[in-house]
């Protein structure tokens, strides 16, 4: 979602007549798009903040932008920590940005981080490349324990549905070939439109534009993963047969101190009715260690919940407390080595499962849309099959954002390598 927001934000400004600068010395307009979902990236961006505060030393006409998630979620405190910091914006301000940036240069500390609407425009995309990702919805409803996302992006306000396909077919004329839908719970979309519309029909809309290729989409709660959904994905042949579905913990006791509102076996049976209506789907997953209160048991749960489910990848994290959330509260902190021990237990679990899904695939013929030369292959193009695995393969960059049949010969750490079946 970020990279998506900065994209918006690089367009607005181009519109407004900036032009991109090719290094932060040369730059008039200094912006940080920032993520407050774990400690880590404040620390980074704050880091980073201080590289661009002593250019401003040096070049004090330089105006620095704070904008995002963690700039909502900071607010006033922002200023606090770094005066210098001209304005900041969260992201239903976005489209404010060229507007605060001219105010700079005669007031300082302007702020625009209130809920200010969806704050969306159809614009042709800055960044050209064979995905394009179109945002269907802002903010969050769920307010899960550990997370600051809610806080910062705001409640759910889904996206109209003639915005999100207009901006679709800007896309697939700059020469998109697959659309990433994006949202914090895509699943409950269309909650405010309207009872006629929900994320399954937004599919088969944006499914009967033409030039779509692929159609993907993130992130999916467990919980609002309805019966019509399911037969979208099984009906609709553009839909990639890949799904990212955070379970965050194998364990029920903290599944509901993390006020997920799912049990293991709720999401085991979802996982079920998911492969039995699309054979061969890939899933991916995002999992916490050391959340308040886990013990050893509730640990070894998650391991075995990854041993069971099989997933293809997944994203694993060590708790993170964030301001303002109930987790940052709650007692029975894990202690931090813990934490590293758990992580890497879980991460070589996860690298053992996706080697044994890569390996799976071995002998199989694969549609691979071509994104990209390979840097460490001479002569080879890489890209992604609908199940989200990468592949290597000779051919030339004529082929990039062709789709390519290819036969998969073996198996290596992060991907495939094959054969393309046209020469």
């Amino acid at each position: 979602m970020n990279e998506y927001d900065s994209e918006r934000i690089a367009q607005g400004l181009l519109d407004a007549g900036w032009q991109v600068s090719p290094d932060a010395e040369g730059a008039d307009l200094l912006l940080l798009n920032t993520c407050t979902v774990r400690q880590l990236a404040e620390q980074k961006a704050f880091s980073l903040l201080g590289r661009w505060i002593a250019l401003k030393r040096r070049r004090p006409e330089v105006v620095i932008g704070m904008v995002g998630c963690l700039a909502q979620h900071l607010a006033q405190d922002a200023f606090k920590r770094a005066p210098e910091i001209d304005f900041i914006a969260g992201p239903r301000a976005l489209t404010r940005i060229p507007e605060l940036a001219e105010k700079a240069g005669r007031f300082r500390h302007g702020a625009e981080i209130g809920d200010s609407g969806y704050g969306h425009g159809v614009t042709t995309p800055v960044f050209h490349g064979w995905q394009a990702r179109v945002a269907v919805m802002e903010g969050c409803n769920q307010f899960c324990a550990y997370c600051a996302v809610p806080h910062a992006r705001g409640r759910e306000m889904s996206r109209p549905v003639e915005d999100i396909l207009q901006e679709v077919e800007k896309r697939l004329m700059s020469g998109a070939r697959e659309i990433m839908l994006l949202g914090q719970n895509v699943n409950h979309y269309g909650f405010d439109l309207g009872k006629e519309m929900d994320f399954a029909e937004l599919l088969r809309q944006v499914a009967q534009l033409p030039g779509v290729s692929r159609i993907r989409f993130m992130t999916s709660h467990p919980k609002d993963f309805s019966p019509r959904l399911i037969k979208a994905l099984a009906e609709i042949p553009h839909v990639c047969q890949a799904l990212h579905l955070p379970l965050q913990s194998g364990a029920d006791a903290v599944l509901s101190a993390m006020r997920r509102g799912y049990t293991l076996a709720a999401y085991r049976d979802l996982v079920e009715r998911l492969r039995a209506a699309v054979p061969g789907i890939g899933l991916s997953t995002d999992l916490i260690v050391g959340f308040p209160g886990e013990t050893e048991e509730d640990f070894q749960a998650t391991v075995q919940a990854v041993r069971d489910l099989n997933f293809d990848m997944a994203y694993c994290f060590k708790f993170s407390p964030r301001q303002g959330t109930v987790a940052a509260t709650l007692p029975g902190a894990v202690f931090p080595d813990v934490r590293e021990k758990r992580l890497g237990e879980l991460l070589e679990n996860i690298r053992q499962a996706a080697v044994a899904s890569q390996a799976g695939h071995v002998g199989k013929r694969e549609k691979v849309l071509v994104e990209e030369m390979d840097p460490s292959r001479t002569g080879h193009v890489k890209g992604r099959t609908p199940i989200n695995h990468w592949v290597s393969f000779p051919g030339p960059e004529s082929w990039l954002g062709t789709e390519v049949p290819v036969n998969i010969t073996a198996a290596y750490p992060g991907g495939l390598l094959g054969e393309p079946e046209t020469k």
